[in-house]
């Protein structure tokens, strides 16, 4: 019984990091939010990718607006949600 508790909220830091990049472009539910905030107080190295990941998905952000400004070009929700699938399939693992 406690070890599958301790399984639900502690995660590995392979799916921590998968949960932080999901978290810069889809929101998290409300379990992935807790897990991932749980794991990032107790692991430094995580937490450090974190604000890492918001800074880098930030500049990225900034020179995809300039560039979109002059190829008017995003992704299709189809895309996106292939993306979503493929994450969600490694967290499942």
């Amino acid at each position: 019984m406690m070890k599958t508790i301790t399984h639900f909220f502690v995660l590995s830091c392979y799916k921590a990091s998968l949960l932080i990049e999901k978290g810069n472009v889809l929101p998290l539910s409300f379990t992935q939010r807790i897990q991932l905030k749980l794991h990032t107080k107790i692991c430094d190295k995580c937490n450090n990718y974190q604000k890492q990941s918001k800074w880098i998905d930030l500049i990225l952000k900034k020179q995809l607006d300039l560039d979109q400004k002059k190829l008017k070009y995003t992704l299709s929700d189809e895309i996106k949600c292939k993306i979503n699938s493929e994450i969600e399939k490694k967290l499942k693992k």
